[in-house]
């Protein structure tokens, strides 16, 4: 009795020490909002957090994997990771039959195909994305989905269909801002115009783009009356209106207009900050003001170096891009091949980084996806274990029932052959009996009256059709010659030879056919090649499957096994094979 009970006490003392030690984490970070909050500062902090929560099962598995897509999709920008993770998340339950969760991972998924340039797949999660949407009643979400979709198609230079696409986004998100007091949904609007105005401005379509400037004042001024705005989002936005439109007008050939607004944006204070002072080079530039913009060109290169962020898409675009343009604007040639120079050598780094990142990136998917799969191996084992012995029970028992059904089907496969067989076979000997007899009484009736035998009529008449029974005795005629001349064997043979040779009517040839060999000319023809075809299984035992369907004026081997089937609903090869074994 001692001895039971200090076991138990061991026993469960291990349960409480493990329980105890399993993890050095308060539940209160084992949350969304938690992960959430910590994903864009702290990537690999949430990580290993998210690795914790799924060795203690202190979290859904579907949720772990939908917050390690958001961690790696806002917090670390690996987007092949991150939709790994999502399609994961995905195609659980749970997701599946919840359109609020649904809509919120397509967003995201939506939005790593785009940065991956897989444009198809994409569109194809935007489509979703914007049922789970609208299932939600969501419609700043579905004009999100709307948007991405242009942009999408845009990015596939179908531009027309994008502009659609953005179009639709614009109305959708003009009914919510109509009835809304969330200055969200006003700014989520100005940056849909403000897609469809850069688009304009990159087509060339300044006109359009300057048509859109009433209702995008118009909706900062609803802006600037929001509540709980935050400060300073009013003159940035004015700071970027302002500035995109002095560059628009200059382009549109407008300087007057343009500098005007420039002027709007040199009174903003963004204008004024590190982040604002470089976007007036692109209307410096468009207004030929080359010497001014290499003064805001040589900050923006200092301050790229100053953070060590030379070598970035950023630095080349808006840096060296621009520093190109103002220097041939110039026409300071020197200066431009020794930019130029940077630009290839920039760019050649920037390809070799992106290729080691990409190769970066999928040896951290690999590694991830066998870190995953080695949980999954652990928890997995116990589970073959219990169910292994039962498992092998099934696979016998399934594996004896498949064995005797195919015994069975083999069985019941070969006897209704043997039966075909010997149904072809009578089939056969009743036509030659057949044939027979109509030759027989052909040969003993009087020789037909030209009225009688449109046979004989000459090449350049075609005999009327007479009545039902002329018509079956011409048949017969017909039937008889082409037999006995064996005229099927002709891989060429066609309706205009017999309709020369027997004088038929040719507008009413199909339904002489039809009326009495029950089928088609080709089906007539081919019947004949197929019960000729029997003869040549039957009798010619070297001849091979292909020689028998040329021996019977078959033009390939494929039709001929093709009509064999149908007709006889067994394969040349099975029919000789069971013939073989009935001699």
């Amino acid at each position: 009795m001692k001895m039971k009970q200090c076991i138990l006490f061991v026993f469960f003392s291990l349960i409480q020490m493990s329980s105890l030690g399993a993890s050095n984490s308060p539940d209160s970070l084992f949350s969304d909002e938690y992960i959430e909050s910590i994903c864009l500062n702290e990537p690999k902090r949430a990580l290993a957090l998210l690795d914790e929560a799924e060795q203690l099962k202190k979290m859904p598995l579907y949720r772990i994997d939908y917050l390690r897509c958001l961690v790696y999709h806002n917090g670390m920008e690996q987007y092949r990771i991150a939709l790994d993770y999502a399609n994961k998340a995905y195609h659980s339950d749970f997701i599946q039959n919840d359109p609020m969760w649904k809509y919120s991972l397509l967003d995201m998924m939506s939005n790593a195909c785009l940065q991956l340039s897989d444009y198809e797949a994409c569109i194809r999660y935007v489509v979703e994305g914007t049922k789970s949407a609208r299932e939600i009643g969501d419609k700043s979400g579905e004009a999100n989905m709307m948007l991405m979709h242009g942009e999408a198609k845009r990015k596939m230079g179908l531009k027309a269909e994008a502009e659609t696409y953005f179009l639709q986004a614009i109305e959708i998100q003009k009914k919510v801002v109509a009835s809304t007091r969330d200055w969200h949904d006003v700014d989520d609007l100005l940056y849909s115009y403000g897609t469809l105005i850069s688009a304009y401005q990159e087509d060339g379509k300044y006109e359009a783009a300057i048509g859109l400037l009433p209702e995008y004042e118009r909706l900062m001024d609803k802006l600037k009356k929001m509540p709980d705005l935050p400060d300073g989002l009013c003159d940035l936005r004015y700071a970027s209106e302002y500035a995109a439109f002095a560059c628009i007008y200059a382009q549109n050939g407008e300087q007057e207009t343009a500098r005007k607004y420039y002027l709007k944006y040199l009174e903003t204070n963004y204008a004024s900050s590190i982040e604002g002072e470089p976007i007036r080079i692109e209307y410096l530039l468009n207004s030929g003001q080359y010497k001014e913009a290499l003064q805001y060109i040589g900050k923006e290169k200092q301050r790229y170096a100053d953070n060590g962020e030379t070598i970035s898409f950023e630095y080349l675009r808006y840096a060296l891009e621009y520093e190109e343009r103002a220097l041939a604007g110039l026409g300071d040639y020197k200066a431009l091949a020794e930019t130029r120079k940077q630009m290839l050598a920039v760019t050649d780094s920037l390809n070799s980084r992106d290729k080691a990142n990409a190769a970066l990136e999928l040896s951290t998917l690999y590694e991830t996806n066998e870190k995953n799969e080695q949980i999954r191996i652990q928890a997995d084992k116990l589970y073959r274990e219990r169910i292994f012995l039962i498992a092998s029970l099934v696979v016998l028992f399934l594996s004896l029932a498949v064995i005797s059904f195919i015994v069975h089907s083999l069985r019941a496969t070969r006897r209704k052959n043997r039966i075909l067989v010997q149904q072809i076979d009578e089939m056969l000997d009743y036509q030659e009996e057949l044939h027979r007899a109509k030759k027989a009484m052909l040969d003993s009736a009087a020789t037909l009256t030209s009225e009688e035998l449109p046979a004989g009529a000459s090449d350049s008449e075609e005999l009327p059709a007479g009545t039902s029974e002329s018509e079956r005795k011409l048949f017969e005629l017909m039937d008889m010659t082409i037999d006995s001349e064996k005229m099927f064997l002709d891989p060429d043979i066609n309706r205009d030879a017999l309709i020369k040779r027997f004088g038929i009517l040719k507008n009413s040839f199909a339904q002489f056919i039809q009326t009495y060999a029950g089928t088609n000319f080709n089906g007539y023809i081919n019947n004949k090649r197929i019960d000729y075809s029997v003869l040549l299984l039957r009798d010619e035992a070297n001849y091979t499957i292909q020689a028998v369907s040329d021996d019977s004026g078959f033009s390939n081997v494929r039709t001929f096994h093709r009509v064999f089937r149908d007709r006889y609903g067994i394969t040349p090869a099975e029919y000789r094979k069971n013939m073989t074994r009935k001699a």
